[in-house]
């Protein structure tokens, strides 16, 4: 690689992605970097992120991920720019809480769009900008180790996630490129808020927390990261019980957490 050195993080106007920014920036492991790429939707709020971070590293991009207009955006600026990508952060997503029949077509296809789509073609698009040492940190969550009831489409996605990164973590080993899936419970952003959920999420985590976890695992070449011993517990369990057994327990949990029968709610988008 020849270009500058940089680090990309979509998802970087709120929540997760706004704290790995900020943490990158401040994170000595990073402290060549020449930019770091903020790729989000809230135009406003990247500018107002960007002019927080020290040495002018911040470089808002703004892109609605959820169309391929808006991942193209940026996939033709890492053309055309060249840089060397030394972190991939893929930390834009959205959830939908409620029943699975229920939810809006339009807001479902998007959630899967940004989940799925984006976060696999931006990956794809941004590998060849990066060789051996560069760090690729997917964002999963620890829904997506189990079938979740009333929170189906959206712990799926983020399952899909999971395999997708354990897999690039063999493809890409003879490149030197370490991939980590960051997995973690509950955390204390506005996608919970948003949801509409009947109770709130008690001991959820602070984002810096898991920001912080995640980029621990990633630097030390770990497969995935979670932010403490549930989310630990949970992917444990997901080896050791059936899945219809999994299911009910999820459902269990999220029916509790569901607005008024037929509802459905999405969370805001970290795009």
């Amino acid at each position: 690689m020849t270009g500058r050195p940089i680090a990309i993080v979509t998802g970087a106007s709120a929540g997760l992605g706004e704290s790995f920014a900020r943490a990158i920036a401040a994170h000595p492991a990073f402290a060549d970097l020449a930019r770091i790429w903020l790729v989000a939707r809230r135009e406003q709020r990247l500018h107002a992120i960007a002019r927080e971070l020290p040495r002018e590293l911040g470089l808002p991009i703004t892109a609605d991920l959820a169309t391929p207009a808006g991942t193209e955006a940026v996939l033709a600026r890492v053309r055309d720019e060249r840089p060397a990508v030394r972190l991939f952060v893929a930390s834009a997503g959205v959830g939908h809480l409620g029943p699975f029949a229920d939810q809006d077509a339009e807001s479902l296809a998007r959630m899967l769009d940004l989940n799925i789509r984006a976060l696999s073609l931006l990956t794809h698009g941004i590998l060849p900008s990066m060789s051996r040492g560069s760090k690729l940190v997917l964002v999963a969550s620890a829904a997506g180790y189990v079938p979740s009831p009333y929170f189906a489409a959206y712990a799926a996605s983020k399952g899909f996630v999971i395999s997708l990164a354990y897999a690039l973590r063999e493809e890409l080993r003879p490149r030197g490129i370490d991939v980590c899936a960051v997995c973690p419970g509950p955390v204390a952003t506005e996608f919970f808020a948003v949801a509409g959920m009947r109770e709130p999420i008690s001991g959820a985590a602070s984002p810096d927390r898991v920001v912080a976890l995640a980029l621990r695992d990633a630097l030390a070449g770990r497969a995935v990261s979670h932010d403490g011993v549930a989310s630990a517990l949970v992917a444990l369990l997901a080896r050791a019980l059936p899945r219809r057994t999994l299911a009910w327990l999820a459902g269990r949990r999220n029916v509790r957490r569901c607005p008024a029968a037929g509802a459905t709610r999405g969370g805001p988008e970290s795009a």
